[in-house]
C-alpha cells in the first residue's frame, strides 16, 4: 500500500469479502432446516455442516483483521506520502518540465536519502517552482517507500518540510482510516459472533 487509496481499496475489498461470507452463510444455514424450523439432519451431521459453513466466514474475519493491522502498521507512510505528494496536474508543463524531470526522478531515486535531503533543501531556497515541486512529488514517494526508521529519512523529511506546501489533510485522512480499519474488524467480528451464536443454539433446537 503506496497510498489512502490503496489502503481505502483493501479495506473496501474485505469488507465486501466479508458480507459475502456472511451471506453465502445464512444462505446455506437456512438449507439445514424444513419449513417448520426443525433440522434435516441429526444433531451430530447438523453441527458438523454448521461448523463447515463457518469456515469461510471465520477465514473473512481473520482476512478483515490482518487488512486492518497491515493498514494502522504502513500509516506513517502513508501520511508521509500524502503529506508530500504533488498531483502531476499541480507542475507546470513546458519544455522545462520536460527536461528536468528525468533529472529529478533519477535523485530522487538512486541518490543517499542523506544527500538528497541536502539537494531538497538548496532547490527549497534557490530553485523554480518546477523543480521544487518535482522533487516535492519524487523525493516524497521516496520517503514514503524507504520508511520512516531509514537511515537519513529524518534529513529528508525536515528538506521537504522547506519546500512550498499545500493544504496538509493527512491527518484527517489518517484518522478517517483508522476508524474505517478497526470498525471492518468489529463488524467482521460480529458477523462471527453472531452466527457462532446461532450455531450454540441450534444445539438446543429439537
Amino acid at each position: 500500500m503506496n497510498s489512502f487509496t490503496d489502503a481505502h481499496t483493501r479495506l473496501d475489498s474485505e469488507a465486501t469479502a466479508v458480507e459475502r461470507a456472511a451471506t453465502e452463510y445464512e444462505a446455506a444455514r437456512a438449507k439445514l432446516y424444513r419449513a417448520d424450523g426443525s433440522k434435516y439432519y441429526g444433531d451430530e451431521e447438523h453441527n458438523g455442516r454448521l461448523a463447515a459453513l463457518l469456515e469461510p466466514l471465520q477465514a473473512s474475519r481473520q482476512a478483515a483483521v490482518e487488512a486492518r493491522d497491515d493498514v494502522l502498521a504502513v500509516m506513517p507512510d502513508l501520511v508521509a506520502a500524502a503529506r508530500y505528494s504533488v498531483p502531476l496536474s499541480d507542475v507546470d508543463g513546458g519544455d522545462a518540465l520536460a527536461i528536468r524531470r528525468d533529472f529529478i526522478k533519477e535523485d530522487a531515486q538512486e541518490l543517499p536519502l542523506g544527500e538528497l535531503a541536502d539537494v531538497v533543501t538548496g532547490v527549497a531556497l534557490r530553485g523554480t517552482k518546477i523543480e521544487q515541486q518535482l522533487y516535492q512529488r519524487y523525493a516524497s514517494r521516496r520517503l514514503a517507500s524507504e520508511g520512516v526508521e531509514a537511515a537519513g529519512s529524518r534529513e529528508l523529511s525536515a528538506a521537504l518540510n522547506r519546500l512550498p506546501q499545500r493544504a496538509d489533510t493527512s491527518e484527517q485522512q489518517a484518522a478517517a482510516l483508522r476508524e474505517k480499519a478497526q470498525r471492518l474488524a468489529m463488524d467482521a467480528g460480529q458477523r462471527v459472533r453472531q452466527a457462532t451464536g446461532e450455531r450454540a443454539r441450534s444445539v438446543f433446537t429439537f
